[in-house]
């Protein structure tokens, strides 16, 4: 294995990038649990489901397309369940596929958080970033991620931009 040789900067660019990552997620999930009883977690998979053709995906495209955890997803599905968010709907194909769908439950929930929960997102990242600093950051974390997992996240930023101009 060859050394690798780190500049200060480089250092404490990934220390900051760590903090800033711990310090955004754990804000928002707190906010969203105490804002709206919503865990992160949940508001992904709802956001997830909301971009799916009716509201609906299978456990596996849950859990290749969930971001905040890919273990466990069957026990996130399970507390949504019992919460009134989403339900299981059998395959009608396949008798061993059953779909995850978004019901008026978390239809509701997703209404009620997400205009608070864009803001907030705004506020503790995107109002931090200059818009002549975004091509840089964004070329950076292309890289970063490669490929198939860039086109992933960029799929993703597409969501949320509804005149679909993201790039």
């Amino acid at each position: 294995m060859s050394e690798s040789r780190w500049t200060a900067e480089q250092i404490q660019a990934w220390a900051v990038f760590l903090y800033a990552h711990s310090s955004v997620l754990r804000t928002l999930e707190r906010e969203l649990q105490d804002r709206h009883g919503l865990l992160l977690t949940w508001y992904e998979v709802l956001i997830m489901l909301e971009h799916a053709p009716g509201n609906r995906l299978t456990h596996g495209e849950l859990g290749e397309g969930v971001v905040l955890t890919r273990s466990g997803i069957t026990r996130v599905v399970d507390r949504m369940v019992k919460e009134g968010l989403v339900a299981r709907e059998q395959s009608s194909e396949d008798r061993r596929q059953s779909y995850v769908v978004m019901i008026p439950g978390g239809r509701k929930a997703l209404d009620e958080a997400g205009p608070d929960h864009v803001q907030r997102v705004h506020e503790l990242f995107s109002g931090h970033l200059l818009p002549e600093e975004a091509p840089a950051v964004l070329a950076f974390f292309t890289r970063v991620l490669g490929d198939e997992e860039s086109e992933k996240a960029m799929n993703r930023a597409r969501w949320g931009n509804p005149d679909d101009s993201v790039n």
